[in-house]
């Protein structure tokens, strides 16, 4: 049987919204690992947003559904979980595109405060001989 979102994360009567941040940081991190292959992350573009935001859910149902250890997670949770971590895959991959995202630059590396473009090895052994 289903239940609502409330349900499982129920803290004896009360919502705990530590466990609903701790899932969606957890989403979150599992997406942006995924589309970083490719896109300056977060993705911002609207057009793209409805499709995120469907495999952001399935992966958030799953993820609450392991909280609750005194049921099994839905069949058709499950599947719609594993089926969204396919589209991830496949879009670090480039076997599927986002429509109207950016893709990153190849050899390019995007950092908090920099980018760093390079055709060439940067951090080899010979190069950092010495420090």
């Amino acid at each position: 049987m289903d239940r609502s979102i409330a349900t499982l994360y129920d803290d004896d009567g009360t919502l705990n919204t530590i466990w609903i941040d701790d899932d969606i940081s957890a989403v979150e991190g599992l997406m942006n690992s995924h589309l970083s292959v490719r896109y300056p992350v977060p993705v911002t573009a609207d057009d793209d947003a409805d499709l995120l935001r469907s495999l952001a859910m399935d992966l958030f149902m799953a993820q609450a559904y392991r909280r609750l250890a005194s049921a099994p997670t839905p069949e058709t949770i499950s599947a719609a979980a594993e089926q969204a971590r396919k589209h991830l895959t496949r879009l670090a991959t480039g076997e599927l595109k986002l429509s109207a995202a950016s893709e990153t630059v190849a050899g390019t590396v995007r950092g908090a405060n920099m980018t760093l473009i390079a055709n060439d090895p940067q951090m080899t052994r010979a190069r950092l001989r010495g420090f």
